[in-house]
C-alpha cells in the first residue's frame, strides 16, 4: 500500500516573519527537516504545496526529493492549499498523511508508526494520529477515501472539519516523541530547538 505526504508550505509566516518552510532550525530550513523525516520512513514519496516565496521555496523543495505543486490561490488560506496538494496525488496513493510545515519536530520513526498503523488497520478509510502521552499531534494520516471530502471543502471551511466529521475512524497511534504536537509558529518556538 502506498501512503504519500501532503507537505503545506504555502502561508506567508506573518507571525513567523516570513514563510515558515525557509526558517532555518539547526542551519536547516524547516521544510528540509519534514522532507528528510519523510525519506528516512516508509512513506513513498512527498508533495510539498507552496506559494508565498515559491521563488526560493522551490528549489530548497527539489533538492529534497519532492513533488512541487504551486498553489495560485494561497492568499485563501491553508484549505486552498490542502486541496491543491491532495489533487496533484497519483491515482494509486492508497492513504496520505497531511503534513503542515511547522509541525517539523517529526521524526521518520513517527511517520513509519503511522503508516504500520494504517497497513495493520482493516479499515482502508481510517485516520491515524501520533499521540504522546496526552499530546496529539501531526502529521495525520487519511485513507484516500477521504480524498473527496477535502476537495469539496469550500475556501473559508477548515481542513480539521473532514477529521471531525469521521473521529469514529480514527486512530490514535502511540509515539515517543515528546515534540509531536510543537508547532514552530513564532520565532520564540524556535529558541528551545535552535542548539
Amino acid at each position: 500500500m502506498i501512503v504519500r505526504s501532503v507537505v503545506l508550505a504555502a502561508g506567508e509566516g506573518r507571525r513567523m516573519g516570513g514563510n515558515k518552510g525557509l526558517v532555518l532550525l539547526q542551519g536547516k530550513a524547516l521544510v528540509t527537516h519534514v522532507l528528510e523525516a519523510v525519506a528516512a520512513s516508509r512513506v513513498h514519496s512527498a508533495t510539498v504545496v507552496v506559494g508565498a516565496q515559491a521563488d526560493a521555496l522551490l528549489p530548497v523543495a527539489l533538492a529534497s526529493g519532492a513533488t512541487v505543486v504551486e498553489n495560485p490561490n494561497w492568499r485563501d488560506g491553508q484549505t486552498s492549499s490542502l486541496r491543491c496538494g491532495i489533487a496533484a496525488l497519483p491515482r494509486d496513493t492508497d492513504a496520505f498523511l497531511v503534513h503542515p510545515v511547522d509541525h517539523a519536530l517529526v521524526t521518520a520513526r513517527d511517520l513509519d508508526a503511522l503508516v504500520d498503523a494504517f497497513h495493520r488497520s482493516a479499515d482502508p478509510e481510517c485516520i491515524a494520529r501520533p499521540v504522546c502521552g496526552d499530546v496529539f499531534g501531526h502529521p495525520v494520516l487519511f485513507g484516500r477515501g477521504h480524498r473527496d471530502g477535502f476537495l469539496a471543502l469550500a475556501p473559508d471551511v477548515p481542513g480539521h472539519t473532514v477529521y471531525r466529521a469521521h473521529r469514529d475512524r480514527v486512530i490514535l497511534v502511540p509515539v515517543d516523541n515528546p515534540h509531536i504536537g510543537v508547532d514552530l509558529d513564532t520565532p520564540d518556538d524556535l529558541s528551545p530547538f535552535s542548539c
